[in-house]
């Protein structure tokens, strides 16, 4: 009896050893799943990272350049102001040049005018002298 006792107690304690080691075989397949599944968390954290700070860098690159077309489009505009003043007072300035070149035109026409009559004047005295002479 003791035999027969001792094979059934080693039977169930084989069986309990198999299941025994399922369990461990069904927790080491978890355990290597659950470190699989921390490298890929742990992968695609340092992905984000790396792709906040590639953001961060096109966000520092994208400020400062829209922070330098600011400024050019200040100092155009400054610019295109002071072209705008500068226009302005080179039309003013045509404008009286205008305005004083047709008053010496017309000053000049006078005297043209003058110098006409003075020199038919004289031509008169001239005819009237040599006709007097003849």
């Amino acid at each position: 009896m003791l035999i027969t006792e001792a094979v059934a107690q080693t039977a169930e304690a084989t069986q309990k050893a198999a299941e025994a080691a399922d369990i461990l075989f069904q927790y080491k397949v978890l355990g290597v799943v659950c470190a699989i599944l921390f490298v890929a968390v742990g992968i695609l954290f340092w992905l984000l990272v790396r792709s906040w700070e590639r953001t961060g860098k096109l966000t520092e690159l994208a400020t400062g350049e829209v922070s330098g077309q600011k400024t050019a489009t200040l100092a155009l505009t400054a610019t295109l102001e002071r072209m705008q003043v500068a226009q302005a007072a080179q039309a003013e300035a045509i404008r009286e040049q205008a305005q004083e070149t047709a008053k010496e035109i017309s000053e000049t026409r006078h005297t043209v005018a003058n110098h006409q009559a003075s020199v038919n004047a004289v031509v008169n005295l001239l005819v009237r002298h040599d006709r007097g002479a003849a």
